[in-house]
């Protein structure tokens, strides 16, 4: 099926170029749309296109900046978030905007615009704002609040006006602040040419300037629309929203724009990038330090680079699968997205990646009956003893159990049974797993019973405890780094961790396949041996849609759950009791 193109169209067996002209603008063009016929052959069409749709793009703002002359600037909306680019420009707008007004205010300001004393702090501050944009800060003065000192009243403004929620300290602070100097810096050397008489001077900086291809650049052709001149990480916002992705992943693509714009050195124009850009990227993060941010906050990816190779002990490298699979990855999606919406007509980034033979980690695998009456005939007790049997009888994920709450173990349809539906993997972890008989028999509603009479919440108190005040440290943290918090990360710090790096060394299990997540592959693994549909299996798991509201409706009666789980048995394993 041939690929329809944006703007080309077909009629009669020929071929025209076809762009609709803006209400706004239809005046000033003097038509309601432009078109240019290219011929009977596609493939010649198709190759005019892009540069006949270039040149009406270019009737178009030309059109645009007529309509604006003298117009007024419209103030951005509160609380609208805005990249650093366009608030670098926001800056340069307000900072012009109240030169002119102390202009109108005191006519005599012009012409005479300081006397020395101003003209020398004029001058002091002009010389802090390149030492901050050039980045050539010392510890002591970042320990002092230098950032914060030259150009933080301007990200505290857009901070109270919800355009950015960049703090101090982070990557992200550090680059706003680079920004909003340069543009301070650009504004301060207008105010210098009006005081001279010229009032038309334009600003050099590539963040203030929108990006125009010279008439012979033969990139000029790749310009299809609109969003073609604009940078990456200005269309990152709108690729994001429309993929409703995790915070976490949302981060990923954010960094990694972030760094690739921070390789070319510039936010340079969608329709400029080329596979050599993307090239030369992945050559420069197979030099990069993994954990780059962490260990060098505040540098962008070429200074990390260098600062790791000026270490007498420098950190491990990126390694080929994070880089093929993290980084390359985001920005071939986002590049593919641009591709598809027709912001440029090929992907760049597509089929870039490092030739390396991949090795994985050892699989986990179930444990056998004998790797079982080691674990329960040894001296585990406690909580963690009650947690690897019910993580055996099941088949929870490690985060799934320490959250569960004692009101998520109830009686459905008359069977007892464990709702899981807390913070979870996905949408389709949510399901309800009827108890084995072997834990009621071993006691287990009775122990419910007991921790309800102590007040507890929740079927582990310590280990949802440990992990919830673990995820609160990470919450902080976050909100001082800008980073998303990683669900689910806390719990299994503890009573897993110290299972599998303590006590199975104790009791001589050595294979490192075999871990806590062991016991729910052992749970999978029985469930299958005894028989037990794979659909059952599945929605036991929580390996496909069964959100405890719509069980009933769209899987396994909680009968068929409960008549499948019971078929789970162990041979030779004899439990006398749940944490002792």
């Amino acid at each position: 099926m041939t690929r329809q193109i944006q703007n080309l169209l077909n009629r009669n067996g020929r071929y025209f170029s076809r762009l609709s002209v803006p209400v706004q603008l239809r005046e000033i063009i003097g038509k309601r749309e432009l078109l240019k016929p290219l011929g009977p052959d596609r493939m010649d069409a198709i190759r005019q296109h892009y540069r006949v749709i270039a040149d009406f793009q270019d009737q178009l703002e030309a059109a645009r900046k007529q309509l604006e002359e003298g117009k007024p600037e419209k103030p951005v909306p509160a609380g609208k978030p805005l990249t650093v680019r366009q608030m670098a420009r926001e800056l340069y707008r307000e900072e012009l905007r109240q030169d002119e007004i102390r202009r109108y205010a005191d006519p005599a300001i012009a012409g005479k615009r300081d006397p020395d004393l101003l003209q020398g702090f004029a001058d002091a501050f002009a010389s802090s704002l390149r030492k901050l944009i050039a980045g050539v800060i010392s510890t002591d003065e970042r320990k002092e609040g230098f950032v914060g000192a030259t150009i933080g009243y301007a990200i505290d403004d857009f901070r109270e006006r919800g355009h950015t929620t960049a703090k101090a300290g982070t990557p992200e602070y550090e680059e706003l602040a680079k920004a909003l100097a340069a543009a301070r810096l650009e504004a301060m050397e207008r105010s210098k040419e009006r005081d001279q008489g010229i009032f038309n001077g334009e600003p050099s900086h590539p963040i203030l300037t929108d990006p125009k291809p010279a008439p012979g650049d033969p990139l000029r052709e790749r310009i299809i629309s609109e969003d073609s001149t604009k940078p990456l990480n200005e269309i990152v916002p709108d690729f994001l929203k429309s993929r409703g992705i995790s915070p976490s992943m949302e981060y990923e693509h954010i960094s990694s724009v972030r760094m690739f714009e921070e390789h070319l050195g510039f936010a340079k124009p969608v329709y400029a990038i080329t596979r050599a850009d993307v090239r030369t990227y992945m050559k420069a993060l197979q030099e990069a330090p993994a954990h780059a941010l962490k260990r060098f906050p505040g540098k962008t990816l070429p200074e990390a680079i260098k600062a790791n190779q000026a270490l007498k002990q420098p950190y491990d490298l990126l390694t080929p699968g994070t880089i093929n699979d993290k980084w390359l990855a985001r920005l071939n999606t986002l590049l593919s997205w641009c591709q598809r919406n027709d912001i440029i007509p090929d992907n760049p980034a597509s089929g870039v990646k490092i030739d390396f033979k991949a090795t994985s980690k050892p699989p986990r695998i179930p444990f056998d009956a004998s790797d079982l009456k080691k674990i329960f005939d040894g001296y585990i007790s406690g909580e963690d003893r009650f947690a690897a049997i019910c993580s055996l009888y099941l088949g929870t994920r490690p985060s799934e159990l320490a959250q569960v709450r004692l009101d998520s173990i109830r009686y459905e349809r008359g069977i007892l049974i464990v709702a899981i539906e807390e913070e979870l993997k996905n949408a389709e972890s949510n399901r309800v797993v009827p108890v084995h008989q072997d834990l009621i028999d071993l006691g287990f509603e009775k122990h419910v019973e007991a921790l309800r009479k102590k007040g507890a919440t929740h079927l582990f108190p310590k280990w949802f405890k440990d992990g919830t005040n673990a995820r609160l440290k990470a919450e902080k943290k976050c909100e001082q780094t800008g980073k998303p918090l990683q669900l689910n990360q806390h719990f299994p710090k503890f009573i897993p961790r110290r299972f599998n790096y303590t006590y199975l060394a104790n009791i001589g299990i050595t294979d490192t396949r075999k871990n806590f997540y062991s016991f729910r592959h052992t749970f999978k693994t029985g469930l299958a041996i005894a028989g037990v549909p794979k659909e059952v299996r599945d929605q036991l798991t929580g390996h496909k849609n069964s959100d405890v509201g719509s069980i009933y409706e769209h899987g396994y009666s909680v009968e068929k759950l409960k008549e499948g789980i019971d078929q789970l048995q162990f041979d030779d394993l004899k439990l006398k009791n749940l944490c002792s």
